[in-house]
């Protein structure tokens, strides 16, 4: 008995050192929402098939450009998830848009603009009549997050000084307290969070194409006039993966998506992934990078100005 035991032992060893191992590289820090997500998609898409395994690789720096050429160096068992300053680094050069196919996504982060001032049914126009200076923290210069911020100026008519920050984190921890940031980005579970500490925070709007389940008198960003990119993230291959392995890629993730459900994906990360709407991921990546692009040369002379420190 125990021979015809170690022989069946050693055949699912067999079989599970046959599933291929597929990185998904990360650009970002461990302490990025959208983990918590993917972690729990890959557990759904490691135990629905044998074909592969997924694992989660962090290789954050250089605003994704390391997380992109770490990936290039594995064409065909890695995928590259990628945010919207994929888009900057295109322009500069720094990558080839072109070499990069989408595969699915996290989709677009659904985080509310918080102010430590203002009413949440008037919206951003409650900052219209304040006598203080208006700081935006946030992440990068010319992300995704400071064209809101620049978005949100045109929209009001008032100047929005963006403050960059290395997290988003450290960006709304400074809304609690008695400083200068008066104005942030974050997704629901944050703002509860800091609400606790300073009940005077406030929900201006979300800032995303969809108004949040639970906070559904708070208007998006498009609503109240901000015309802005929305922070993004799409899981993409290289080109010279196989076409067949592109698709069963994409239907094992989106699958695994839809197993875990759209409301755990936006109460944990914030994101609202493309597929609960059922739009094609190619569409979307594209439409979301475009968005990007218009908001760039909108935008331009003012990050210029802001790289310069003027």
């Amino acid at each position: 008995m125990k021979f015809f035991i170690g022989i069946l032992m050693s055949m699912v060893a067999v079989c599970a050192s046959a599933a291929e191992v597929i990185s998904i590289v990360s650009p970002y820090t461990p302490a990025h929402k959208g983990h918590a997500a993917i972690y729990k998609i890959l557990e759904k898409a490691n135990t629905s098939q044998q074909q592969y395994t997924f694992i989660l690789e962090l290789k954050p720096g250089s605003a994704g450009v390391v997380a992109l050429t770490s990936m290039d160096r594995s064409p065909n068992t890695s995928i590259g998830l990628i945010h919207a300053s994929f888009v900057q680094n295109s322009i500069d050069g720094l990558i080839r848009e072109e070499n990069y196919v989408p595969i699915s996504s996290l989709g677009d982060a659904c985080w509310f603009i918080v102010a430590k001032s203002g009413d949440e049914h008037q919206g951003i126009k409650s900052l219209v009549s304040t006598n203080d200076r208006l700081v935006f923290g946030g992440v990068g210069i010319g992300s995704a997050t400071q064209l809101t911020a620049l978005g949100l100026g045109l929209a009001i008519k008032k100047e929005v000084q963006f403050v960059p920050f290395q997290s988003a984190a450290d960006a709304g921890i400074l809304l609690v307290g008695n400083n200068e940031v008066n104005l942030g980005i974050m997704p629901m579970n944050d703002f509860e969070s800091l609400h606790s500490r300073n009940n005077s925070l406030k929900r201006l709007a979300m800032h995303c194409p969809r108004r949040h389940p639970d906070a559904k008198w708070v208007t998006t960003t498009r609503e109240q006039g901000v015309v802005s990119p929305y922070v993004f993230n799409t899981f993409v291959v290289s080109k010279e993966m196989p076409l067949t392995k592109q698709k069963e890629l994409s239907a094992i993730l989106d699958q695994a998506i839809v197993s875990v459900g759209s409301a755990t994906i936006l109460d944990i990360s914030g994101f609202h992934p493309p597929v609960f709407d059922k739009v094609p991921v190619g569409k979307y990546h594209n439409e979301r990078v475009m968005l990007f692009k218009e908001a760039l040369t909108r935008h331009q002379a003012d990050i210029n100005k802001f790289k310069k420190g003027n």
